[in-house]
Parts: structure tokens; sequence; C-alpha cells
């Protein structure tokens, strides 16, 4: 089923869950003797359904109370046994566990809970959302529709059966509306509600199949043939009208369906933990989605507020802009929306919207082709520049914006909220939120897409041909969602505790990545053209050995032709299969590497390729042509840790070790006369983070003796002198070093050392014997991680794992090494991100002429004029090594050079 506009409802029948959970499941109870299986049973059905991560979410309970059937039909339900006195406490239970997992319950005198569950997934159908009702009774199939699936349980109580329309076909044979004169026709005995004499369930379900319903069974009556079914039907024509009413879920009582009391909100995790504490739930618990994996949702702090997007004042003219700039000078903060064609620093704005209240919207076009409302290039600089750069400005990616306003002239420093970051770290980790969504979410707004103004296809358009209105509109929508939205994500980020990353660390460093991506970074275009020709005389030559092999032309690129001549022709043993054949990934090749000499030259083959069209090939033609560097997007919020990544094109992977490697970063120069690039990095920065963390004494000890702390892991694990290691020794020490923090086990690192399992495992078990404190913190970090299925860093940086409670072996051991890992890398890339926000502030108020242009895992890289490297050479480490105290301090190597691959020393590098 495709996710509602709106979002997905899920709708629980709790009063048949608990029902269907009592009778599924053998008694249980706790220490002190509380009967807890039909709580269990519900709980356990409720962890599946969560896991869905539904946007609203609403349970039904029966009230006792005579309903609309038994004042209609005395007899319903009649001759149901009492219910058992252990199940009736077990309902408060439930509705307990309801409350602490922020799911309201609707009970309502008269009605039964399937009505009450009919009427609202009525309603959220409507408001054009999509719905999951679920259910220990199949009555509620009759509700399916296109918007609307079923979840009832097949055997016990979590073996479950999604219907939604094509299921309900496939087992009854006609559609789910027709349930209802199918149950009518065939009676139902649970309910005490009785069927036409004669008429199963294969005569109903013929009936309905060719008759369609009840009332035109009635109606067409005389066609039937004359005999005992026709004659049955007949004498029970008020029975079956009854019946119907009865077995039909009332979809219209008066109850009306509350987005925001049912918007699922994050949920108190200490009060579900006490709570299952005392049912001695405790395992179950770790089933559930942490309550920093439940999307962003609204505090109870706001009332909740249904916005309308007013269509935003056009301004033209120079003097309607001098006006707007006095009228805005004053406001306490002005939201801003951007509109591009396409990169903001390249294309240009197309226009701007400026929101200083929820019915003050302006937007200014500035290069509509379509539109004679267009300013004066300049204006916008000039005239609305300076309030730009004194107000507290909201904008949904403050970076962008920044980018966009840059190459219009304008620095805006006052960047006050960015919507985009808060979601991003309300998120856990969730990459790249989307303004629709969050003002959906937050505001009922609903904003127009950019696909549904531009179009698709062969009919897609360009912003600029679109007429100023309709751009005016889409613009003032961005921008009043996002002014409305800023107290209210301010207000989750304090009650979350991230409001120090965010107002620290986060929003100052978007303007400062806007800078480096306008700054660029030169290319030394002639020498990679060189680069190209001699990697492609490689190519060909490795092509033509393979050729000659093969007795035949082989295309390297092409897996199946690859796979022929290796483990068909070559009879080379072959690994895995996928559904085309033989694989040829790495791992395959890297596993017959010494069974035939040709297979090193494909490998070196296919490495050689992808750097040539990765970077040698690719990176001319992203040249700018005006700047004539390479500028490539860094991007704030598109890992779960917090590290920055960078695309068109990627910089962060170009190979380090490799020769090819440094000659592509040789290619990398200042491109300017009289400049070098300058680059420190930190040393060893995540060893002493894990040090610091998990106060390990061997660790801190070798860090403060200033010792090399591969060589001292070599020396206590092979109890040698530190000064007898050898250099295979510290190898191996430090693949088991940085294999720690990624929770590497044995296979992985007798893999990477190149050595036999048994012997892998004798490292290892003296590793953590040397490094046991270590140890210890890396496990109450996964043990953590499995009880919350999130894991948080120093500063309060939070990351969802929901694969740590996966059934899949593989997938729960990938999520338990992102875990261990998540504390140091995050934090990291928080020291990283501080030292850059406190840099740029340097630079800029020292005005000096260098600037920051790369920042690659735990580098930053500088262009910088020859006469400004001792400043930097001063400067730069003293900053980052400042950014943060650690228990074993943190040091940085600097140096500098022509190119980013040649650099030595300052002092060298001066002279």
């Amino acid at each position: 089923m495709v996710r509602g506009r709106r979002g997905k409802a899920l709708l629980i029948d709790a009063h048949s869950l608990i029902y269907r959970a009592f009778f599924a499941l053998p008694p249980m109870s706790t220490n002190a003797g509380e009967v807890t299986n039909a709580v269990y049973g519900f709980t356990s059905m409720l962890a599946i359904v969560l896991s869905t991560k539904p946007d609203f979410a609403a349970a039904a309970f029966d009230m006792a109370a005579p309903t609309n059937r038994s004042l209609e039909y005395p007899e319903y339900k009649q001759g149901r046994r009492p219910m058992p006195d252990d199940l009736r406490p077990q309902i408060a239970r439930v509705r307990e566990i309801l409350e602490a997992f922020s799911i309201p319950v609707y009970s309502v005198a008269g009605y039964e809970a399937d009505d009450i569950v009919g009427t609202l997934s009525a309603q959220a159908e409507a408001a054009d959302m999509s719905v999951t009702i679920v259910s220990g009774d199949l009555d509620c199939l009759q509700l399916v529709s296109e918007s609307v699936e079923a979840m009832v349980p097949r055997r016990g109580i979590t073996d479950t059966m999604m219907y939604g329309p094509a299921q309900v076909r496939q087992r009854y044979g006609f559609e789910p509306s027709q349930l209802i004169d199918y149950k009518a026709l065939r009676g139902d005995t649970s309910d005490n509600i009785p069927g036409v004499a004669g008429v199963g369930e294969k005569t109903a379900a013929k009936l309905v199949t060719e008759f369609g319903s009840i009332e035109s069974l009635i109606e067409r009556l005389p066609e039937m043939p004359a005999g005992r079914i026709r004659a049955n039907l007949e004498a029970a024509v008020d029975q079956m009208l009854l019946a119907k009413r009865l077995v039909t879920i009332v979809r219209d009582m008066p109850l009306r369906f509350d987005p925001e009391k049912s918007r699922w909100r994050r949920y108190d995790l200490d009060r579900v933990r006490r709570l299952f504490d005392d049912l001695e739930f405790r395992a179950l618990l770790s089933r559930f989605p942490g309550p920093e994996t439940v999307p962003v949702q609204p505090t109870l702090l706001f009332e909740p507020v249904a916005v309308v997007p007013k269509l935003g004042v056009v301004v033209s003219g120079s003097d309607e802009l001098r006006d707007l700039a006095s009228d805005l000078g004053g406001s306490e903060r002005i939201a801003l929306a951007g509109v591009w064609e396409g990169p903001a620093r390249t294309s240009g704005l197309i226009g701007l919207c400026l929101c200083s209240g929820p019915e003050r919207s302006f937007y200014l076009p500035l290069n509509h082709r379509a539109g004679e409302a267009n300013l004066a290039p300049g204006d916008l600089a000039s005239i609305i520049g300076p309030v730009l750069t004194t107000t507290r400005l909201v904008s949904h990616d403050v970076k962008e914006s920044s980018v966009g306003l840059l190459a219009a002239g304008i620095d805006a420093t006052g960047w006050g909220f960015d919507t985009f970051l808060a979601a991003y770290l309300l998120g856990a980790g969730a990459r790249d939120p989307r303004l629709e969504d969050l003002a959906r979410e937050f505001l009922g707004m609903e904003l127009v897409a950019v696909e549904e103004i531009l179009g698709s296809g062969r009919s897609a358009r360009k912003f600029g041909d679109c007429s100023v209105s309709e751009v005016a509109g889409f613009a003032a929508a961005r921008a009043q969602a996002s002014f409305q939205l800023q107290p209210r994500l301010a207000a989750e980020l304090t009650q979350l505790g991230v409001d120090y990353l965010f107002h620290e660390i986060e929003l100052p460093l978007a303007h400062v990545l806007a800078k480096m991506e306008q700054e660029g970074v030169g290319l030394d275009v002639p020498y990679l053209t060189l680069i190209g020709a001699e990697l492609g005389g490689q190519l060909a030559a490795i092509e033509a050995e393979v050729a000659e092999v093969a007795d035949q032309p082989i295309n390297l690129n092409a897996p199946a032709q690859l796979a022929r001549f290796l483990f068909e022709d070559l009879r080379l043993p072959a690994g895995k299969r996928t559904k085309t054949g033989y694989s040829t990934d790495a791992e395959t090749l890297e596993a017959v590497r010494d069974k035939h000499p040709i297979v090193p030259r494909i490998l070196e083959h296919r490495q050689l390729s992808k750097l040539k069209s990765t970077y040698v090939d690719a990176l001319p033609l992203l040249v700018d042509p005006t700047t004539g560097r390479v500028h490539t997007s860094l991007n704030q919020a598109a890992t779960a840790t917090g590290r920055l990544s960078s695309s068109n094109p990627n910089l962060m992977n170009i190979p380090v070790r490799t020769d090819l490697g440094q000659r592509i970063r040789r290619a990398f120069i200042s491109g300017r006369p009289g400049q070098l690039l300058f680059a420190a990095d930190y040393s060893q920065i995540e060893l002493r983070i894990a040090a610091h963390l998990s106060e390990d004494p061997q660790m801190l000890a070798a860090f403060a003796a200033g010792q090399d702390i591969h060589a001292v892991t070599a020396a206590r694990v092979f109890k040698v002198d530190l000064g007898a290691v050898q250099p295979s020794q510290r190898r191996l020490a430090k693949i088991a070093n940085f294999g720690s923090l990624y929770g590497q086990g044995e296979y992985g690192l007798s893999l990477q050392m190149g050595i036999p399992g048994e012997e892998a495992r004798e490292f290892l078990a003296e590793y953590w014997r040397t490094y046991s404190r270590l140890k210890e913190y890396l496990d109450s970090i996964r043990a953590q991680a499995r009880a919350e299925g999130m894991v948080v860093n120093a500063n309060g940086r939070r990351r969802s794992i929901p694969d740590l409670q996966s059934p899949n072996f593989q997938l729960r051991q990938a999520a338990e090494r992102m875990a261990i890992n998540f504390p140091i890398q995050s934090l990291q890339a928080d020291i990283i991100k501080i030292a850059m926000v406190r840099l740029q502030a340097e630079l800029e108020n020292r005005s000096l002429v260098g600037r920051m242009i790369l920042q690659v895992h735990d580098e930053l890289v500088f262009d910088v004029p020859a006469s400004e490297l001792a400043v930097f050479a001063e400067m730069v480490p003293r900053v980052m090594t400042g950014a943060y105290e650690l228990a074993t301090g943190i040091e940085v190597d600097a140096k500098a050079g022509p190119n980013w691959a040649d650099m030595v020393e300052v002092s060298q590098a001066v002279a």
C-alpha cells in the first residue's frame, strides 16, 4: 500500500486483540502472581506494528454498556461465556501499555471497538492518509480498500497476515465490501447471528458472486430456480436485512478523528521501562523502535495550528524594495526561501521570498524570463543585503541559502535557525529531511512540491519560465513554513538536549561550508590529461593480456562475459551466484587472486578504470568556467554519524595509500600565483577518543608518554620490548587497534591480517587482556544500544540503529559494529566541525587572505599565500587541538606544498 499523502494511520482494535491473545497463549504470570498472557500477546503485536513507524496511532476498546446492535437484536452475542476473571485486569494493563507508548484510546458508549476503528478509518482515508487496521477478528476485512489494509493474526498472535483488496479477493473471491453480505447469508455463531438455513460458506460465496449484495439478491429472488435454497431465502428476507445491519461495521458514528490527538509522538522510555520491569517483559522492550527513531513530532508546548499559506506580496521596483528594507529592518526574525534552477552557487536566484510574520511574506522576482516584474540587477545586494546581515534569519537548509546569497553578493551572517538541520538532529541521523514533511507534521500545511510547479518528463519547465505569481506562491509557502516551524523545532531541540549541537556546531558550520563551496579548489587539468592518456595505455595493455589468455577480446566491464571467462573457460573456483549468474565482485575475485596470474591484472584493471572514470576523466569536466576551480558540495545532513560527505565530485574517497591516489591528489593545487596548499590533520584522533571515553589505563599511559600506540600495542600483545617490535608486528597491532573501534571480530581480523583464524583468535584474546577497560566500554555500548535501539555520543548526537534487533545475524552484527563505532566516530566529526567554525571566525577576524577549502575526514586543507604560511602554521594547530579537551591530548600534523600530495614541513615549504 502506498503511504498516504498526509501520512499513515495505525488503528488498533484492542479489545479483539486482547481476547485473541488470552486464548492463544498459555497462562503466564509474574513472580508476584499477576497473570499477563493477554498483555504479553498484545504487546508483542504492538511491537510489530509500531516498527512500521506510523504517523498516527489510535486504539479502540468496547465499553461495558448496551450497544446499538444489542438494542435492536437482544439475542446479539447471547451465549458467549462471561469474561474470564484472569482477563479483566489485563485490559487495564493494556491501557497502561498504550498510554506509555503515547497511543490514545477511544471508547464510545453504544458502539463496539470495530465501529470506532471503522469510523476513524473512514475519516483518515478521506483525509488522504493510508490506514493499517490491526485486529484479532476477520470482520475488519470489510473495511479494506486501496488505502486501507488490515493485519490479522493467522496462528497465535504474532504470525500475521496483511490483507489488501487483492488478498481479500484471493481468499473469498469477491470484494472486501461484499463480506458484509457474505456474513449476513452465512451467519456468525460467535456473535449469535443466525444465517439462512441451508446456506453455508460455499453457497454464500456463490450467491454474493452472482448477485453482488443482499438487496440485489432479494430483488432478484423470483429469477432463481425453485427449490430449497430459494424457499429458505424467501423465508429469511427480514432476517438477512437484520443480519446485514448487525454485521456491518459502523463508519459514521458521532466521533471525530483528531490527527493531533492521534499523532504518534516520542514516548517516555523510562516510563515504558518501568512498566515492562513490573510486568517482567524485559526482553520484549528490545523489539520496539527506540523513542528517538519515532518521526519528529510537535510537543504539547504548542497548541496545534492548521496553517494555510498566503500568497506573498510581489515587490516591484527599487522604491518598493527600499520601503520593504525599511519595514523589515526592525523585524525580530526573517524567514527566507530562495528559488534556484539548479545548484544555488551557479544558477543564480530566480527569486527570493522574505517572511517576517504569519501574514507578512514578500517575494522579490529577480530572473523571471516570463515576467516583467524583475528587480534591477544589484538592487538585492545593495538594498536588502544590509537587512539580511543584521537580522536573525531562518531557512530550510542554511548552507544552500548561504551559497545562493553569496553568489548574489550577500554575505548573510545572522543565521538564527535552520529547520533542515534541526530536523536532522531530532531525527537521530535521518538524512535530508524535507520541508514538506515537517510542514505537514507540525503545521498541517501542505506545501506544493517542486514537481507540481515544474512538471516532469517532456512537459517539464524551469522556474524562470513560470509566472511570477506561481513562483511567489511557491516560495511564500516555504518561507512561511520555516517561520512557523522555528519555535516548535527549537523547543524540540531543547527538550531532547541537542540544542548545544545545533547552535554551537551545526548551524554556524552551515555558513562556513557555504564559503568553502564558493571558494573551491584549483585543479591542474593538463596534468590530469597526461595521467588519463597514461592510464588509457595501461588499461589497453591489460585488456590485450586478457584477450591473449582467452583467445578472444573480453569486455572486462561486462560481468556475464567476465564470469564465463573465469569460471567456465579457466575453470576457476566459482563463488557466490547472483540472479544473472556467477558473481564477479571484488570479494569473489580476491578469493581466486592466487589461482591464475590474470586475476590480479583484472583487479588492477578494475581499480585503474574506476579511478580514471571517477576522477581523472571526470574532474576536468567539473571545473567551473568562470572561476577555473572545482566546487564540491559539502553535505551536512547526509550521514548518520554526523560526518560530512562530499559530492559532485566526491573528494573523500580518493585513495591515500596507493600511488595512483597520490598522483590524483597531486592535481589539486592552489591555482593562484604566490599561493600554496596548507593541510593539517588530527593524529590518531579516533584512538585518542577511544582512550578518553573508555579511560583505559594502558592506552592513556601510552599517549601520555608520547609513544607510538601501535608499537606499544605490539610490544604488549607479543610480549617483547618496545624497541624490539618488528614492522610486521606493528602492522598487525595497527590493524587490531583500528579494528577494535569498528567491532571487528576474529574472522575479519584474520582476513585483514592475513593470518589463520586460530592465530587471530589468540592475538585478539591477548589484545583484549591488554586493553580490558576498552573492551568493557565497547561491550557496554553494545548492550545499551541493544536495549535502547540507538546510541548517543558525548555531545548528545544520536543515531538510531533499528537492525540491532534484526533476526538476520549478518544485519544484527553489522548494526552492532555501527553502534560500537558511533560514539567515537561521531565525536571525531564534532571535534573537527568545532575547529572549522572557530578557524573560519579567526580567519575573518584577522582579515587573512588564506581560505579553508576542503575537509576530508580528519584533515583540513587551506589555500594560503606563502606570506601567511607562518601564521597558518601557528593558528591552525592551535585551534584544532583546542577544539575539545581529551584526556590523551590532541595532536595535529601540519604540512604545506604546491599540491595536495607533495607536502612537507612548513619551514621547508617556505624555503
